[in-house]
């Protein structure tokens, strides 16, 4: 029986472990088949060389790439890549870590201010000017924060379905069901952080891929005039 794993990711994105780690997993798990798929990075595959001996199976160039498709924030899979060309493309169309972070900051705490969420004016400057004072911008993510902050005003369960779900409530789903739901009150729009649909397909393509769509299971149910 073979084993394969091909969405992963590494600390070159929001993984929380090593290339090097990632690739003695695999071994250890006798993957036969493996991809690190970090979101709108390749910079894994640059290092590539300096551990490819801590795994003996086939490795599949890959990358997770966000973009909106009628609002809403979708991740695009590419399999089978370029990576050197893929590096080139995504340094055309989205903004590095540190800056992406810096301005997600600023449109997600302006989304909530116009919602009408209660925010202390002080969190809403930091966000919005100064993220770094309040968390690690090249690691951490702003919506961990913006959550936090939420909950800190029992008023603003009136947002949620429920008081349990708001007490209750992680940042995935939190990020998923309301802030990157375009039929959410708390709706973000991510739109500037990304390239469009059309153009991360045309990227994968140009980089010889294939493309899939990720975790499909994951994004809001919207109705469909097509």
């Amino acid at each position: 029986m073979k084993y394969i794993d091909l969405h992963t990711h590494s600390n070159f994105s929001d993984g929380k472990v090593t290339l090097e780690h990632s690739l003695a997993a695999a071994e250890e798990h006798r993957l036969t088949l493996f991809s690190v798929t970090d979101h709108n990075t390749v910079a894994a595959y640059s290092h590539l060389n300096e551990c490819r001996n801590l795994f003996s199976g086939k490795i599949l160039p890959g990358v997770e790439l966000n973009t909106t498709f009628r609002g809403d924030v979708v991740e695009i899979l590419g399999y089978g890549i370029d990576t050197e060309k893929m590096a080139s493309l995504i340094s055309d169309n989205y903004p590095r870590g540190y800056e992406k972070q810096v301005m997600e900051s600023r449109l997600n705490a302006e989304a909530m201010v116009a919602a009408g969420v209660t925010l202390d004016p002080e969190f809403v400057r930091a966000m919005t000017l100064e993220p770094w004072t309040l968390f690690n911008v090249s690691r951490e993510s702003n919506r961990v924060y913006l959550l936090a902050e939420i909950k800190r005003h029992p008023e603003n369960a009136r947002f949620f379905e429920s008081e349990e779900e708001f007490l209750t409530l992680d940042r995935h789903r939190f990020m998923r069901k309301y802030l990157f739901n375009a039929k959410s009150l708390l709706y973000s729009d991510q739109s500037p952080l990304c390239a469009d649909l059309p153009t991360v397909l045309d990227m994968i393509k140009a980089c010889g891929g294939l493309t899939f769509l990720a975790h499909p299971f994951c994004y809001s149910r919207r109705e469909s005039n097509a």
